[in-house]
């Protein structure tokens, strides 16, 4: 083999949640993947059968059919929307167009937006930010000037709205302040990750509607179908953005990665998605107050506040050692020892059914005794 650059070499794969990704069998409950309570909506099921028939045919390269209905639900033209294999390969593809300079994540958060800018441009630029005033906090309300002084005049901030794991929700103000920030600076991207918004208590503090105002106009919008609509096997994410900002993301995709299985199931989804995203707030909205209630009381767990169906729970004992106590009862917990800005205290627990929330609970309380 001949030479291979260092930053492709030492690429490590980000680990992620899922009962597949933890070689965990088909009887375990997962709570390490962060995905809508609701599961896949039938509609979206019957769709996906009967888009089977096309499997013998390339998929639109242009995505139209998608992309049309994403116009619809966003009300932006298409050419602000920009089709993905799930939101990870838009992250790829923005790292890989604009994240040559230096790039700011705030830690902890999603791992992937570092390592698609160590893939593509090494990790010497790469600013972690975190919260100054709670320990093992995310981003406080009065830590934004912080970050505002430390966005790149040449790179990229990726933000995550709400964050992964932990829950936190920054209002539209907040995220304005980073943006004019960025504005001010000049050649500066600003991706804001809300693939959990749709879920959250207050998603009208998304930004989308910025993606129109000429003033940001290196903004990028991401947003999944995965979590809202219970997706995660079918793969498809988009990101809107300013036109000419789509255009080079769209340029850096691959090609054909939209398969027409998952075309199919994003159009039905989108077409129900007032119905669907209503019944899953609620839903979510419900059992978060159960879950904190309940994990809140338990001696030796700290349960954060969270604005997303998941919660990050901190405990006395290593996050492997519960995830293995909690896995031999037949529940999977997502180890967050792997997030930077996080000890190994920290586990992240989807919110579920009722059923399956009071189960965990009720292991929780018997392992902590």
């Amino acid at each position: 083999m001949g030479r291979v650059p260092p930053r492709i070499a030492g690429h490590v794969a980000v680990r992620h949640g899922g009962r597949l990704a933890y070689g965990a069998g088909s009887g375990m409950v997962d709570y390490s993947s962060s995905i809508t309570p609701l599961g896949t909506p039938p509609a979206v099921v019957r769709a996906i059968r009967g888009a089977a028939r096309a499997v013998s045919e390339y998929p639109d390269p242009g995505s139209g059919a998608l992309l049309g209905a994403l116009s619809r639900y966003t009300g932006l033209p298409r050419p602000n929307l920009v089709a993905g294999n799930g939101a990870v390969e838009i992250i790829y593809a923005a790292a890989h167009a604009f994240g040559g300079g230096r790039t700011l994540v705030c830690a902890p958060t999603f791992g992937e937006y570092e390592a698609a800018v160590r893939l593509y441009h090494g990790g010497s630029g790469i600013v972690r930010h975190a919260g100054k005033k709670k320990k093992d906090a995310w981003l406080s309300p009065t830590d934004i000037d912080g970050l505002v002084r430390r966005v790149p005049d040449n790179g990229m901030v990726f933000l995550c709205n709400p964050n992964n794991p932990t829950g936190d929700l920054l209002t539209r103000r907040q995220v304005r302040e980073i943006l004019d920030a960025a504005a001010s600076a000049g050649s500066c991207h600003v991706l804001v990750d809300e693939c959990f918004i749709e879920m959250s208590r207050n998603p009208r503090e998304s930004v989308m509607p910025y993606v129109r105002k000429e003033k940001y106009g290196n903004l990028v919008v991401l947003r999944s179908l995965t979590k809202s609509f219970g997706l995660p096997g079918i793969r498809v994410g988009y990101a809107a953005a300013p036109r000419d900002v789509a255009d080079v993301i769209r340029k850096t995709t691959v090609p054909w990665s939209v398969s027409c299985l998952a075309e199919a199931a994003g159009v039905a989804a989108l077409g129900d998605a007032h119905n669907i995203l209503g019944r899953t707030r609620d839903a979510v909205r419900a059992e978060l107050r159960y879950m904190q209630g309940r994990l809140s009381k338990i001696p030796g767990v700290e349960c954060r506040d969270s604005d997303a169906n998941f919660v990050l729970v901190k405990t006395r004992l290593g996050a492997p050692r519960l995830q293995g106590l909690l896995a031999g009862r037949g529940m999977l917990v997502r180890d967050c020892s792997d997030f930077a800005g996080l000890d190994g205290h920290h586990v992240r627990i989807a919110i579920k059914r009722r059923r399956e929330n009071r189960m965990l609970a009720d292991a929780l309380e018997d392992i902590m005794r």
